[in-house]
């Protein structure tokens, strides 16, 4: 295949997923549209995923370019180097121990070009040994990972967007940034992506928690301070608002102490206090999660209440 004839290029970074990674790259192979490349990011793996990505690429007919890194960069920076390896008009990622449905990249991009729009997204399908559910939204604070979306390759390079290195949070950041700098972006309602929820990564372990905290703090203040230093603050006030208060609410089924917990809403206040983002609550008056926030942030007893119903149901679907 002539390199002038790619058109998508997908980017799956690779650490130690060695039982799930030949099933991501099957599903990406298996995409009904013609002039696909797989990028691989090996980031140092210790475990056999190298020697299986390397025997995939000798037998699959796609175009699969396989890149490894000596020492391990992250998820962040794994996606960064993939990125400026892409040959394709249009750039999509897939995390290794997810998968996903064959008609996934038509339909975005599908929609992308008939819509003339910079990225497109679909819904998920969320799903452990025991259970799966589907999750398909419209709404821009519930869409921030990056593995459901395509994106046009002229777009990131003219906005330089990249993935911030090191931080828990770098989908969020980059997909906040693409909302607010897409002139269009278009939602294609099928849960096509496949999202694997797993107990052992640090997104799920309670020993992680507390570092998570952290980062989400650190992340969030980063992120509030490039928005007021770009102008963006206006343009993105109302997302900015939703964005802080969805997160306080995702603290309530995390493991961090009581004390922890509400030292980040009080966080959470002072961001929307510096940043004037109260102006934008009537805005945002039928949101879920800014009109409780409101209701409920001085109420220890409710959040305590809240707290411990969301841990609860947290469990059950751990």
């Amino acid at each position: 295949m002539s390199l002038k004839q790619i058109n998508v290029s997908i980017v799956v970074p690779v650490y130690n997923t060695q039982d799930y990674v030949l099933q991501c790259l099957q599903s990406i192979a298996a995409q009904t549209i013609d002039n696909l490349e797989i990028v691989v990011v090996i980031d140092a793996a210790t475990d056999d995923s190298i020697g299986l990505v390397k025997s995939f690429q000798n037998r699959n007919p796609r175009p699969v370019q396989v890149i490894e890194l000596l020492k391990n960069q992250g998820l962040a920076q794994a996606r960064n180097i993939g990125i400026q390896a892409c040959r394709g008009r249009y750039i999509g990622f897939v995390d290794s121990d997810d998968y996903i449905n064959p008609f996934m990249y038509s339909c975005l991009l599908q929609a992308i070009e008939r819509e003339h729009a910079q990225f497109a997204y679909c819904g998920f399908t969320k799903f452990n040994s025991q259970q799966q559910f589907e999750f398909v939204s419209h709404d821009i604070a519930e869409n921030t990972s990056v593995c459901n979306k395509l994106f046009c390759r002229d777009f990131i390079r003219k906005n330089q967007l990249e993935f911030s290195a090191g931080e828990l949070f770098e989908d969020e950041l980059f997909s906040y940034k693409s909302y607010l700098l897409a002139d269009h972006h278009v939602c294609v309602p099928r849960p096509d992506y496949f999202y694997r929820i797993n107990p052992l990564g640090i997104c799920r372990s309670a020993n992680g928690d507390d570092k998570r905290l952290k980062a989400r703090e650190h992340c969030l203040n980063d992120f509030m301070q490039k928005m007021q230093d770009s102008r963006l603050i206006d343009a993105g006030g109302p997302l900015f608002l939703r964005m802080l208060c969805r997160h306080a609410f995702l603290q309530l089924s995390s493991s961090v102490s009581w004390l922890k917990l509400i030292q980040f809403w009080r966080f959470v206040d002072d961001m929307i206090e510096r940043y004037n983002l109260q102006l934008y609550r009537a805005s945002c008056e039928h949101d879920y999660f800014v009109s409780r926030y409101f209701r409920w942030r001085h109420s220890l007893w409710v959040l305590w209440l809240m707290r411990k119903r969301a841990r609860r149901l947290g469990d059950a679907m751990g």
